[in-house]
């Protein structure tokens, strides 16, 4: 569970904060909160949340999608860094609902 949560804030970080400044640009205010927000729907889900599990996974199965979308619009190398991220994305969404130690996770927290 803490590798799957890990693995997406440093995909978010990875996209909305740290690319944009070594292409020179500046980080967006929408990075910014899009990161806020996926930090905190983390820590809920990390508090095992059912509700929140659910949200997060919609949201990388819907980035999933639109970095497909914007994979097949770019040449070359960033084609390539677009397709693995959704990989990635879609890989966390994936086990955050099939994996049975997540689920078992789960089952434990909401008892507490």
């Amino acid at each position: 569970m803490t590798v799957i949560l890990g693995l997406l804030l440093l995909l978010s970080l990875s996209i909305g904060v740290l690319l944009p400044m070594l292409a020179g640009g500046n980080v967006s205010i929408s990075s910014l909160v899009r990161l806020a927000l996926t930090v905190g729907l983390s820590w809920l889900v990390y508090q095992g949340r059912g509700w929140a599990r659910f949200v997060l996974v919609g949201l990388l199965l819907l980035s999933t999608v639109s970095l497909l979308v914007g994979a097949s619009l770019l040449p070359g190398v960033l084609h390539t860094v677009l397709l693995l991220m959704a990989l990635l994305h879609l890989a966390c969404g994936v086990s955050l609902v099939a994996v049975p130690a997540v689920n078992r996770y789960f089952e434990y927290a909401s008892r507490q």
